[in-house]
């Protein structure tokens, strides 16, 4: 059980050290690294309370998935697809460590 608590902040506290390929090929399909690109930008310019709806609109303006764009924020943020609701995660990171993580995803890819 401390093993579960410690990974459960680690999420918080430290960027993910490694993603999951799995997940990355399944993203890559649609166009992983313009995602990221386009997130960066919508995150940049919004505030993190209206983050959420911000992400709905988007999806219907860009006709994308929000599975799609959820699953890209995750692998980012934390890593992994499993964890704790992606949006409290960002709310409690904060928007530069978001941004920070978008960042070193969108090297990797």
């Amino acid at each position: 059980m401390l093993q579960e608590i410690e990974t459960l902040c680690d999420m918080f506290l430290e960027k993910p050290k490694k993603y999951d390929e799995k997940v990355l090929r399944k993203l890559e399909k649609h166009g992983l690294s313009d995602l990221v690109n386009k997130l960066r930008r919508l995150i940049e310019n919004e505030e993190t309370p209206k983050l959420k709806d911000a992400l709905f609109k988007f999806c219907q303006d860009e006709k994308i998935g929000m599975g799609v764009v959820m699953q890209t924020l995750r692998i980012a943020v934390v890593g992994k697809l499993s964890g704790p609701d992606i949006m409290g995660v960002i709310n409690i990171i904060g928007k530069n460590s978001t941004l920070d993580r978008l960042k070193k995803l969108k090297v990797l890819t």
